[in-house]
């Protein structure tokens, strides 16, 4: 359904959390900016408890217009409350059900999301600063078997049949 559907693209789109989408707010989002803070709250700290903005794709600021006209929350996926993770979870395994999948868990989301950015060329440097992770080494080793012709890529920028010029100081 629609709803559902806003709250995938935003898990493949961002690639948050489970905690960062249940407590995402209105206010978080600056559709001028085309930004989403992901920021403490009173009830809430972010993982690390360190706060971070992510770029709003394009299509998911659509879906979040069109979700925000319907919306009697400040709870941008909830209904007049924060949403909870277990109803969220058994969604996504009805709809598995139904695709005729194997059941999937709201981190393979972000796992997609990160996958694809590093299968497209994205520095992993980018895509942890995106993820929210405290320390990148947990990004290299989690995906950089996903680029392994970034290696083959970088050394044939190197063009030794052209005379090189060496500057004389």
């Amino acid at each position: 359904d629609e709803s559902f559907r806003s709250i995938l693209l935003t898990f493949l789109l961002t690639g948050m959390r489970t905690g960062e989408l249940l407590n995402l707010e209105w206010e978080d989002i600056d559709f001028e900016r085309d930004e989403i803070h992901i920021r403490a709250k009173a009830s809430w700290q972010p993982k690390d408890k360190e706060d971070r903005t992510i770029p709003l794709h394009h299509q998911l600021k659509e879906a979040l217009l069109q979700r925000r006209k319907q919306s009697d929350s400040r709870f941008v996926f909830g209904k007049g409350e924060k949403p909870y993770p277990n109803k969220l979870l058994v969604r996504l395994h009805r709809i598995c059900r139904r695709a005729g999948i194997s059941p999937i868990t709201v981190h393979n989301l972000r796992d997609e999301f990160a996958s694809h950015l590093v299968m497209q060329g994205v520095g992993i440097e980018t895509v942890s600063r995106l993820l929210g992770h405290s320390n990148i080494q947990i990004t290299w080793n989690h995906y950089i078997h996903l680029a392994p012709q970034r290696l083959k890529n970088a050394v044939e920028i190197l063009d030794w049949n052209q005379r090189p010029s060496i500057a004389v100081g």
